[in-house]
């Protein structure tokens, strides 16, 4: 043994009785040290005697008392409940089963397009100062006709000239976003006629029916103009409302308005009288009209019967009808409970629909190439909003009376647009309870006024959102709804019944019923590849199947599912489809396995569609979508006990997905646990044929690793797998692993990729050369090979490793743990072992030439890292003491410091670490002092190295420390 052993003298270790030391008693809790601390309410009983004679009441016992909440949430559930009340004071009570003006308008925003040129006629600007209100000369004003005739000269002078264009909608729509900026940049430079006449331009824009299909959308974007010129003029008068501290009215009292105030509002209303065009006097009257609270309680009611009375004298059927629409919008607003108008606005408009046969409107309609049926549409959006507004919260024999009367005009041009109004509107559970006498009024509808594809779409919807019922549904209604729908020749009417009503038999009907429908689709849509302009609701067909069926197996079991797949011939939208699928399979129940071999082939079948898209083109984001798709895949694939398949499914999919290295990876880890399962079936007792399969699986890893590209997943893959080997007691190919990895570290490079970034590759190393230290334990010497001769080729090429800068401190810091591997084998009995593996404490027993070859191989390379410190003094002297602190830390774990020299060796490293110690370090020697201390109550040796690197005992100097060393 070389006089160096004396330096780092390895000490012999018992780790049972260490192991019993470290370890403490516990004791069972039942509360949760982060949980929230319940104390019980004290019971104080006090009597009424006791109360009423002592004046003392004790503030805390008062506490007690009230409600055991914190005074923060006290006050914020008092502020909710105070708005709440406010709330439920001054505004509608509009129930959330009303659906609000703001959801119906992004669908008929969608919905109501056209490519045509639409022609917007406008007046010219202009600026003349004159247009702006000379509120002086209005006051010297007295009668009023001088204050009619001025307020005429004030609307003719902003008037100059019109001009008009013609533009696509997307240029009419900015122009109308134009107006409202306008109108709002106007409102706030005083210019009150300029905002007025933005307005009635505005209002003037709604008679304009030279595109009729894009009108509904046109009224959508019109009235939101008049909506914000409302609000301008009421927020107005709002602040002319405010008390003489500037605090504005919660609530308009009339009584309590100022004069000036209400004499503003009547101005208003004044100004809008004179507007000489019916449409845009009452639209703009409409839209101010919350303002009539500063004047009345109650006026408002006559002026909604009264303007909705002004729609009879509107010549256009269409325009008149979304003109009463606004003011059952208006009323919805103001007043939820009033119906007069509302019922007013629904009788005309059913009486204005016999226009449609004259000769003049369809002149108009005949022109622009509309069929009565598509022209009858259009009055959908502002129907279905005047009846959701009449039938809401309706008494049930009104609402039967108004079905009665509808259907016995469903023989007139008006049944069926009513109709569908009334199936949109109709509480759904009340359509499902009479769903066969709806369907008999459907087919009493004449198709050429309004399209039967549209009622039954609209019949599916309203059953959709009802409550099914607890009987299996009837299958009577869907033949008799699907008998018809079926004889649609256009395919748009029929995939418009199709969506719906395929939804709704995957919710309430067996797959029987589905598969069917699936069939009939496939017939309609084949003919002329008719499909490719339906991909869009055959994938959202596709995603209702997949939410609503509970039983991913069945689904693919139907014989029609995959030729409707089939339909899906474009390579994006087949792709966007199958990543669809796989999403929601993996999303249903993500803990649910599945061994189905129908569902595996395929969702395999989707996912090497998708997989196959890929190339170097791919951007990162796809790359990590797919990759995360086919992992969570391969992760559900589950055979059970039936191991032999699953690791057939992992060939398989290898060979499948090969281009992307993370899915590579789960298949090796999904291949280690089948090995790891199987070891725990067998319980460690491997037969002939558990051998077989284990060699098996760790061939397949052997063979797969080298396809990955990133040299840390390698390096740590072969960690694991040679872990997993010697687990299942296959030692050769453990140590063929092992070879590998240690090959690979000699050609590791600087900087690896992590998270898309080049970062040093030091602290990975030596995390994975560490953990290759700990199995390497364990793992018994071949005997043709020498003397832990894993451990020997890993320190080699630790130090030939050329991705170590000179200023790395790791390669000394796995010097330094190499030691403590070392010191572990020379134990009589190691720390740990791998069940019905012989590691070498068992194969050597203390053998002499064993330890002296440890022995030395210590000698060497603790000579390599006192070289390391001493070529570090000038260079570096702060990494010198944190490196000496480290190996002083390890030497007191690991060495015998009963012998002198090594203690000595201790004291001189523990000096050399104060030198140059950065704040960390300091806090690191800290815990090794309190360390060293507690030990020395029990142990003689660290007793002495504590009175030695305490300075009781001047043995050594800082300044003889290096020369210590050798």
């Amino acid at each position: 043994m070389t006089s160096i052993s004396t330096k780092w003298t390895p000490k012999k270790r018992d780790y049972v009785s260490e192991h019993k030391q470290l370890n403490k008693t516990t004791n069972a809790t039942t509360t949760h040290p982060l949980g929230v601390i319940v104390t019980n309410k004290p019971q104080t009983t006090i009597s009424s005697s006791s109360s009423s004679s002592s004046p003392i009441v004790d503030p805390l016992s008062l506490k007690t008392t009230q409600a055991e909440i914190d005074p923060l949430s006290r006050a914020l559930a008092a502020a909710i409940t105070s708005k709440k009340d406010s709330t439920d004071e001054y505004s509608p009570t509009i129930t959330d089963t009303f659906e609000p003006w703001s959801s119906k308008k992004g669908v008929i925003l969608s919905q109501y397009i056209t490519t045509k040129k639409i022609s917007m006629t406008t007046a010219m600007n202009n600026t003349n100062d004159e247009s702006i209100i000379d509120n002086t000369k209005m006051a010297d004003m007295t009668t009023t006709a001088e204050r009619v005739k001025n307020r005429l000269e004030q609307l003719d002078a902003f008037e100059g000239g019109q001009q008009t264009q013609s533009l696509t909608q997307q240029e009419y729509i900015n122009r109308i976003n134009e107006m409202s900026k306008d109108m709002s940049q106007a409102w706030k430079n005083d210019q009150r006629v300029k905002t007025l006449k933005i307005a009635i331009q505005c209002g003037k824009l709604l008679a304009d029916m030279n595109v009729m299909e894009f009108y509904p959308s046109k009224f959508c974007l019109i009235t939101d103009v008049l909506d914000t010129f409302g609000k301008l003029v009421y927020n107005r008068l709002l602040e002319k409302s405010a008390s003489s501290t500037g605090k504005i009215p919660e609530r308009v009292v009339p009584d309590l308005i100022p004069d000036a105030t209400r004499e503003t509002a009547r101005n208003w209303f004044y100004k809008i009288a004179i507007i000489r065009e019916l449409l845009p006097r009452i639209l703009i009257e409409v839209a101010i009209l919350k303002c009539y609270n500063f004047l009345s309680t109650t006026h408002y009611r006559t002026a909604l019967v009264q303007l909705v009375k002004m729609c009879r004298g509107i010549g256009d059927p269409l325009v008149a009808a979304y003109t009463r629409c606004y003011i059952c919008r208006v009323t919805i607003d103001i007043d939820f409970k009033y119906r007069e108008p509302i019922e007013i606005a629904f009788t005309d408009l059913c009486h204005s629909f016999h226009q449609i046969n004259t000769a003049t409107v369809k002149t108009v309609y005949q022109l622009q190439k509309l069929t009565t049926s598509i022209y009858l549409s259009l009055y959908s959006p502002a129907l279905d909003w005047i009846v959701q507004c009449l039938l809401h919260k309706l008494d049930e024999n009104k609402m039967e009376k108004i079905v009665n009367k509808t259907r016995t005009e469903l023989n007139m041009l008006s049944g069926g647009v009513v109709l569908n109004a009334l199936l949109n509107t109709l509480p759904p559970n009340h359509v499902r309870s009479k769903v066969q006498r709806y369907i008999e009024m459907i087919n009493e509808c004449d198709e050429q006024y309004f399209p039967k594809s549209i009622l039954y779409r609209s019949l599916g919807l309203s059953l959709l959102l009802s409550s099914p019922s607890s009987t299996p549904s009837d299958l009577q209604l869907l033949n008799s709804v699907w008998r018809v729908v079926t004889k649609f020749k256009d395919p748009s009417a029929y995939m418009a019944c199709a969506e719906v009503w395929v939804e709704l038999t995957s919710k309430e009907y067996t797959t029987r019923e589905l598969n069917t429908m699936l069939s009939d689709i496939i017939k309609h849509l084949t003919p002329d590849r008719v499909f490719e302009e339906y991909y869009g609701k055959l994938h959202a067909i596709m995603i209702k199947l997949l939410a609503n069926i509970q039983d991913f197996a069945s689904l693919f079991a139907m014989d029609k599912i995959l030729p409707f797949l089939d339909l899906f011939q474009r390579e994006h939208v087949r792709v966007d489809l199958f990543k669809s699928i796989l999403h929601v399979f993996i999303n249903k129940n993500p803990q649910e396995k599945t061994n189905d071999p129908v569902l595996i082939t395929a969702m395999i079948h989707c996912a090497k569609s998708v997989h196959d898209t890929l190339g170097a083109l791919t951007n990162d984001d796809e790359l990590r979508e797919v990759s995360g798709l086919l992992s969570s895949l391969i992760r559900k694939v589950d055979y059970g006990k039936d191991v032999e398949q699953e690791l057939k499914f992992c060939v398989e999919a290898r060979g499948l997905f090969g281009y992307l290295d993370s899915v590579t990876i789960t298949l090796i880890q999904k291949v280690n646990t089948l090995a790891v399962s199987t070891h725990r079936i067998v319980n460690g007792v491997q037969s002939t044929a558990t051998s077989s399969f284990i060699r098996a699986c760790m061939a397949f890893c052997y063979i797969t690793i080298p396809s990955l590209e990133h040299p840390l997943n390698k390096l740590q893959l072969y960690t694991l797998c040679a872990q997993t080997a010697y687990l299942n007691q296959s030692l050769s190919q453990g140590d063929g692993f092992f070879k590998m990895a240690i090959t690979l570290l000699s050609d590791f490079p600087k900087q690896i990729e992590i998270d898309g970034k080049l970062v040093s590759s030091d602290k990975y190393l030596y995390e994975s050369i560490t953990n290759i230290m700990s199995t390497l334990v364990v793992v018994p010497d071949n005997p043709d090979a020498g003397v832990l001769y894993l451990a020997h080729g890993l320190n080699n090429v630790i130090n030939q490793m050329k991705c170590f800068d000179d200023t790395s401190e790791t390669r000394a810091m796995l010097a330094m743990n190499m030691l403590c591997l070392l010191s572990t084998q020379i134990q009589t009995f190691l720390p740990y072992h791998v069940l019905k593996v012989e590691s070498n404490d068992a194969l050597y027993g203390n053998d002499e030439s064993f330890l002296n070859e440890i022995h030395q191989r210590l000698s060497r390379i603790c000579e390599q890292i006192i070289q390391m410190l001493k070529d570090l003094a000038n260079t570096n002297p702060k990494r010198q003491s944190t490196l000496a602190l480290e190996f002083f830390n390890r030497l007191i774990a690991h060495g015998d410091l009963n012998q002198p020299k090594c203690i000595k060796f201790a004291v001189n490293l523990w000096n050399l670490a104060q030198k140059s110690l950065n704040p960390d370090a300091q806090k690191l020697a800290k815990r090794i002092l309190n360390h060293i201390e507690a030990r020395s109550v029990h142990d003689k040796s660290f007793k002495r190295l504590s009175e030695l690197i305490l300075g009781n005992i001047n043995d050594t100097s800082q300044s003889s420390s290096l020369s210590n060393f050798t």
